[in-house]
């Protein structure tokens, strides 16, 4: 997948964590979980996160994505000892050059779990203030 092209604006309130990691994800229905993507996660924030897909969603959309901590990393990332599974809802799908990038909003308890397990404390701090 080609780099991620950044938004003309930025819309969040909350601070950001640019990252690369590997993702599977999972549409959700009510007639079920979907086929595995592969995804890259481009960036999260305390109460959302951007993925990088070959195929667009539509907003709306709930999926389930399985992240893959990176093994090895210059930043001050917290390690999850195995993936970490989160649950959002798709806001936006924009292209982006070969791809799609995939804005979306993750659950209160889901942004806690994810944030105490993988990032910088002063993101969690942030989301808190």
């Amino acid at each position: 997948l080609a780099p991620v092209t950044p938004p003309a604006t930025e819309r969040r309130e909350a601070g950001r964590q640019s990252t690369r990691m590997a993702a599977e994800l999972r549409p959700i229905s009510a007639g079920g979980i979907g086929l595995i993507r592969p995804a890259v996660v481009c960036d999260v924030s305390a109460d959302g996160i951007a993925l990088r897909l070959e195929e667009p969603l539509k907003a709306g959309q709930q999926i389930s994505v399985e992240i893959q901590p990176p093994p090895d990393t210059r930043r001050p990332l917290r390690r999850a000892e195995s993936p970490v599974q989160i649950l959002a809802v798709v806001r936006y799908c924009r292209p982006d050059g070969n791809g799609h990038i995939v804005g979306c909003t993750i659950g209160v308890e889901w942004s806690a779990t994810l944030a105490n397990q993988m990032f910088p404390a002063d993101l969690v701090r942030r989301r808190s203030a």
